[in-house]
């Protein structure tokens, strides 16, 4: 019996200590998700920056030239993104609406609610109300 006890208890820790491992692991993921989301176009650049200091080994006066065609590079991207995703916004509620056309009422009303965390989702770039914005800005 004492070794019943032993063996449950021992089952239990190592069942908590996988319970506790994976909670830390998707809250510190989901913390580094969030600040590089917060921090734009510049997370992006420096992470690639990184990446090619890693494989290409960059001397400082190359890491510092190529930090900045990469942040200039961001910063069009974020403009042409900008620019044109009203436009993929218009495309994707056009399409929905196509698609409600085709379905029974029932099947409407589950499509409006998959639209609604469609669009809701944490980060979509489409939806930029729900966004997180780097510095403050107001959504793009």
């Amino acid at each position: 019996m004492n070794k019943m006890r032993v063996a449950v208890a021992i089952l239990l820790v190592f069942m908590l200590g996988v319970l506790a491992g994976t909670l830390g692991s998707r809250l510190y993921t989901k913390y580094r998700i969030t600040r590089f989301v917060e921090r734009g176009h510049e997370a992006r650049a420096e992470l690639l920056l990184q990446k090619l200091t890693h494989e290409l080994d960059l001397t400082e006066v190359q890491r510092s030239k190529i930090g900045a065609i990469l942040r200039n590079s961001q910063e069009k991207l974020h403009r042409v993104d900008k620019k044109y995703r009203p436009e993929i916004k218009k495309v994707i509620d056009e399409d929905f609406r196509l698609i409600k056309e085709l379905l029974n009422d029932e099947q409407q009303k589950k499509l409006d609610l998959f639209f609604e965390k469609f669009k809701k989702r944490k980060g979509h770039k489409l939806f930029p109300s729900h966004r997180l914005h780097h510095r403050g800005q107001p959504p793009s």
